[in-house]
């Protein structure tokens, strides 16, 4: 006798458990097919907007020293005759022109 309701008590606690799972897994499904909207303040657009004013206030220049740096050991790198001199320079100027162009894009995206 105590067998048998044993065993009922276990094939429902199986049950259960399954009928557990399925919930779960449909919630869960749910919430990964159907996104909800989420929309962002003013607060945290004010903050992304001073932080790219920021980016671009220093990114520009810095890539524009570069360029000038880079134009100098240039110059003296071909004074010297040192090949290596010169493509360290010729980086350094790409470095820049990269560094402007970022500042570039990023004010044109907005």
């Amino acid at each position: 006798m105590i067998m048998k309701v044993a065993g009922k008590i276990k094939d429902k606690v199986i049950s259960l458990r399954e009928t557990a799972k399925a919930i779960v897994f449909a919630v869960s499904l749910n919430l990964m097919v159907y996104p909800k909207a989420a929309f962002a303040s003013g607060s945290y657009t004010t903050q992304i907007t001073n932080l790219k004013n920021v980016m671009t206030t220093i990114i520009v220049p810095v890539g524009a020293v570069l360029m000038v740096w880079g134009g100098v050991r240039f110059a003296i790198a071909f004074q010297k005759m040192d090949q290596n001199g010169e493509h360290s320079a010729i980086y350094t100027v790409i470095a820049g022109g990269i560094c402007t162009g970022i500042g570039a894009l990023i004010s044109a995206l907005g």
